[in-house]
Order: structure tokens, then C-alpha cells, then sequence
């Protein structure tokens, strides 16, 4: 039981990392193509 807030918890954090990197790089291709 304890091991599944720690997975829920590993994979939201995942999430939010891939988004924060999508998020740069659909900056920088409007930095480079805006």
C-alpha cells in the first residue's frame, strides 16, 4: 500500500517533466521561427 502513492507520485512528476521540456522547446521554435 505504501508503494503506491510513491508511484503515482514518480509518475505525475514524469508528467510535469516532460511538459516543462515540451514547453522550452515550443519557446525556442517560436524564439527561432516567430
Amino acid at each position: 500500500m505504501k508503494s503506491e502513492p510513491r508511484q503515482r507520485n514518480d509518475y505525475g512528476n514524469r508528467q510535469t517533466e516532460a511538459a516543462r521540456r515540451a514547453f522550452e522547446l515550443v519557446q525556442e521554435f517560436l524564439r527561432h521561427f516567430g
